[in-house]
């Protein structure tokens, strides 16, 4: 299982918004068979000297943990979407990640609104506003009180970003739009499915 860490590697930092070639100040292996194959973790620091956390996998006797790509855990990879939830949301979810990482806040947040607007019409509404398709999710409990009130709280930061604006949408505002969206596809794709198995294993009616 052994085997030494090649003394730089190639991993993003989010910190530095930029993929760079951090060097390894540490390794640490260990294998228990019941929670999976053999693990390395890598202690590195990006050029500009900020800590990161990696790991990687022997998924075979024979396979060097160099040919599996490093995991980032710290800090922490963007968080990938169910695949309960619909493709296209997860596409366009994933392209509002994509600008918020490249710094165009502006368009992480616009990007972020046509999650919505799918998740809306997915649902069977379609209002003359975002806004007002969220509002009538909640009027028809698809939603509930927490999510509506965030979504209202997020509303001058989507149309600033929508509509030609002298506010400037900053990384805290992309960050609150992209993680309310991973709140709603989760409450409207992951929670209820797993809340209506439950149900059905033990038995218990809706009503």
């Amino acid at each position: 299982m052994a085997g030494a860490a090649p003394p730089v590697m190639a991993v993003q930092c989010p910190r530095c918004d930029a993929p760079g070639v951090c060097k390894t100040r540490g390794t640490f292996e260990r294998y228990d068979p019941d929670d999976g194959p053999p693990e390395r973790w890598s202690l590195l620091s990006c050029p500009q000297g900020h800590p990161l956390l990696v790991v990687q996998n022997q998924y075979y006797p024979d396979m060097p943990f160099d040919e599996d790509t490093p995991y980032r855990v710290y800090p922490a990879q963007d968080r990938q979407l169910s695949d309960l939830v619909p493709e296209e949301l997860r596409l366009a979810h994933e392209e509002a990640r994509r600008c918020l990482n490249a710094k165009a806040f502006t368009a992480a947040v616009v990007m972020s609104g046509r999650v919505l607007e799918g998740a809306c019409k997915l649902q069977g509404v379609s209002e003359r506003s975002l806004q007002k398709c969220l509002d009538k999710l909640h009027e028809l409990g698809v939603i509930d009180g927490r999510l509506a009130a965030w979504a209202q709280a997020l509303r001058r930061v989507r149309n600033a970003a929508a509509h030609y604006s002298v506010e400037r949408i900053d990384r805290q505002d992309a960050e609150d739009a992209i993680a309310y969206n991973e709140a709603l596809l989760d409450y409207l794709y992951v929670l209820k499915d797993r809340f209506e198995a439950m149900n059905a294993r033990r038995g218990i009616s809706d009503g």
